[in-house]
């Protein structure tokens, strides 16, 4: 499925482009992380003590540098206008190594009219989050969480109304987890409309309900009612919106991401404590600066801040779950 872009531009080369052609655009986005491990500010305070629990954190913050390239082809099929594309970064981390990580987006759009169809296919070899306790090994030491990920997305829109668009998006993935946290590996879904608007304002609103359907065991011959391993499965309610206003050579808005997360274990409290009746609030906000410094090249300004936090009626899980997060980068495009 990687390969979908690359399948695509081979037989669209013999296709007359009679709606634009190849083009490809290189970046590069120095940037500077607070919180890339999404310490509380308890576990910070115990990182700076030197506690053996953080002996794998090089630093509580980071600086990161982010590369990649994007190339897209736009043709014809009959009356369907096209475009097809594959994109590709690396976010390199300078301390928390473990943090760098490769992202591959391919993927096709299809217009007819008032219709619009979208298909993608996102992969994330690997990713680390942050560091969790191995309750497997002895005396329960942290080690980071990596996972892979691969993510399908399907969307659809019509324009309703003069410059007003409604769509329905869904996204379905998969996660598989290293060999410390087996339990964690899972799928899941995201499903929901979107409201688009691109007037003097551009504006983008939407809802999506998200289910994550976790393993919740760590060996073959267990299952999840009878493993006395973390059940990280959930429901989540997110309101998603996207503004921005053009002004000539640059443009302003920002993003944000709004979420419910409710936690769905069954287990006993004594095996599953953390995740019983757990509540998550996260708020991600990115405000940004976008400049068309000239024809081809494009800088963006932005800062990114995520604050979570989380509850239940059983147990204090501030010291261990709430955590604020903010980056900040300068973005460099530049159109080949």
């Amino acid at each position: 499925m990687k390969h979908l872009a690359f399948i695509l531009l081979f037989f669209a080369a013999d296709l007359p482009a009679k709606w634009g052609d190849l083009s490809s655009t290189v970046l590069i986005e120095p940037g500077y992380d607070s919180n890339p491990a999404l310490l509380t500010v308890e576990e910070r305070e115990m990182f700076e003590g030197c506690h053996p629990d953080f002996i794998r954190l090089e630093s509580y913050n980071d600086s990161y540098l982010r590369a990649g390239c994007e190339i897209n082809y736009r043709f014809r099929l009959g009356k369907i206008r096209a475009e097809t594309g594959l994109l590709y970064r690396y976010t390199h981390y300078f301390f928390n190594r473990e943090k760098s990580y490769h992202y591959i987006k391919t993927g096709i759009e299809l217009r007819r009219k008032k219709w619009r169809g979208e298909f993608s296919f996102t992969l994330i070899p690997e990713y680390a989050s942050r560091l969790y306790r191995d309750t497997d090994e002895p005396d329960e030491p942290y080690f980071w969480s990596t996972f892979s990920t691969t993510r399908f997305a399907i969307s659809g829109r019509y324009e309703a109304i003069s410059n007003h668009w409604v769509a329905i998006e869904t996204e379905y993935e998969t996660d598989r987890y290293n060999d410390h946290f087996p339990e964690y590996d899972g799928t899941g879904y995201k499903v929901g409309p979107v409201w688009r608007w691109t007037g003097p304002i551009y504006v983008k609103f939407g809802y999506a309900y998200r289910v994550y359907d976790a393993r919740g065991y760590d060996t073959e011959a267990e299952s999840k009612l009878d493993s006395d391993k973390s059940d990280i499965s959930y429901v989540e309610d997110r309101l998603e919106t996207y503004v921005s206003r053009d002004f000539g050579d640059f443009t302003v808005g920002f993003s944000s991401d709004l979420s419910r997360r409710y936690y769905t274990s069954e287990k006993p409290f004594t095996d599953d404590y953390i995740h019983i009746a757990r509540r998550d609030l996260r708020a991600d906000i990115e405000p940004f600066i976008r400049l068309e410094a000239t024809r081809k090249l494009e800088l963006t300004l932005s800062c990114a801040i995520t604050i979570r936090d989380s509850d239940s009626p059983y147990y204090d899980l501030d010291p261990i779950k709430d955590y604020n997060r903010a980056r900040f980068s300068v973005r460099a495009e530049y159109e080949i």
